[in-house]
C-alpha cells in the first residue's frame, strides 16, 4: 500500500477495489488520529509547545507570557519549573538585584552607595555656633562652606569645626597658610579643626570665605583622617589655608559644629555630603 511522504500514513492505491479502498481510507484516518492525539485538549490561555525533537511530540503548557505583561518595562522572571511571572518595572535610578527572600528572587532596588557622595543636608548659618546632625552609615564626609562671612572682621581664627561637639584636645593637625604675601607651616594638637584663618564682615564676592573639609572612616571608632582647603579674606588681607590631620574619636561621627572662635555670628551655607 502507498504511504504519505512525511508521516507514512497508509493511503488507497490506484488499483484498489472499492472494499479495499474503504479499508485503506479507514487505516489512513486512524493513522492521522493517532499522530494528532497530542494536539487534542489544552485549556484557554495555554500554549502548544514541543516536548522533544520527535515528530508530532507536543504538550500543552500554562505559559502565560502572552498575557502576563501589563506595562512597558515589565520583565518576565522564573516562578517555578516551566513557569514565569511578571516583575513590574522599577523606578528611575533603581537596579535589578537578587534577593532570595522575595517571590521570584529578583527585585528592583535603589543601589547601595559605592563611594559616590550624596547631599545629606544644606544649612544656612545664622549664629556663632551651628551643630548639624549627620545620618548613620556613612564612611566618608565632605563638608563645603559657601559664601561664609561674619558679623565682624576676624583675623585670629576665622572659623573652625568640631565633630560630635567634642571640645577636647583630640585633633592633631599640620597646616600651611598664606596670608597677605607671607606663609609658613604650623603643627600641633588642638580642640578643633581650623577651616579658615580670616573672616570678613563683608558679604560680597571678594570677601567670602569658602572651605572644603573631607573626613574618612567616620563610621567607626578608629582615628578619622581629615583634610581642609580654604580661601578667606579679613577685609584687608586674603588668605589661603591647607591642613591635614586626624581626629581621635571614641564614637562614629554623628554631627559637626561650625564655630567662630571670636563669637562672631556666621552667615552663609554649609553643604554636607556623605558616601557609604
Amino acid at each position: 500500500m502507498p504511504t504519505t511522504t512525511n508521516f507514512g500514513w497508509t493511503t488507497p492505491a490506484d488499483t484498489d477495489l472499492v472494499k479495499d479502498g474503504a479499508l485503506a481510507i479507514r487505516t489512513l484516518g486512524n493513522g492521522i488520529d493517532t499522530s494528532m492525539a497530542e494536539l487534542k485538549g489544552g485549556s484557554t490561555g495555554q500554549n502548544l509547545r514541543k516536548s522533544s525533537n520527535t515528530d508530532m511530540d507536543f504538550v500543552w503548557a500554562g505559559d502565560t507570557a502572552n498575557t502576563v505583561i501589563d506595562a512597558e518595562g515589565d520583565l518576565l522572571v522564573g516562578d517555578a519549573a516551566d513557569l514565569v511571572q511578571r516583575l513590574a518595572v522599577g523606578t528611575t535610578g533603581q537596579v535589578l538585584t537578587v534577593d532570595t527572600t522575595v517571590d521570584g528572587k529578583i527585585k528592583w532596588a535603589t543601589p547601595a552607595g559605592g563611594g559616590g557622595f550624596d547631599l545629606l543636608s544644606t544649612t544656612t548659618l545664622s549664629s556663632s555656633a551651628t551643630t548639624i546632625s549627620i545620618g548613620s552609615g556613612y564612611k566618608s564626609l565632605q563638608i563645603i562652606g559657601d559664601k561664609i562671612y561674619g558679623s565682624a572682621n576676624n583675623t585670629g581664627g576665622g572659623c573652625y569645626a568640631r565633630f560630635n561637639s567634642d571640645s577636647g584636645s583630640n585633633y592633631c593637625f599640620n597646616f600651611i597658610r598664606y596670608i597677605g604675601g607671607a606663609g609658613g607651616p604650623t603643627d600641633g594638637v588642638g580642640n578643633n579643626i581650623g577651616l579658615s584663618e580670616r573672616l570678613s564682615n563683608t558679604n560680597s564676592l571678594a570677601y567670602w570665605t569658602t572651605f572644603q573639609l573631607n573626613a574618612y572612616a567616620v563610621d567607626g571608632t578608629d582615628t578619622v583622617p581629615f583634610f581642609v582647603t580654604s580661601r578667606a579674606h579679613s577685609g584687608s588681607t586674603a588668605t589661603f589655608f591647607v591642613s591635614a590631620g586626624t581626629y581621635d574619636n571614641s564614637a562614629a561621627i554623628s554631627s559637626i559644629t561650625i564655630n567662630s572662635p571670636g563669637g562672631e555670628t556666621l552667615y552663609g551655607k554649609v553643604y554636607i555630603y556623605g558616601a557609604k
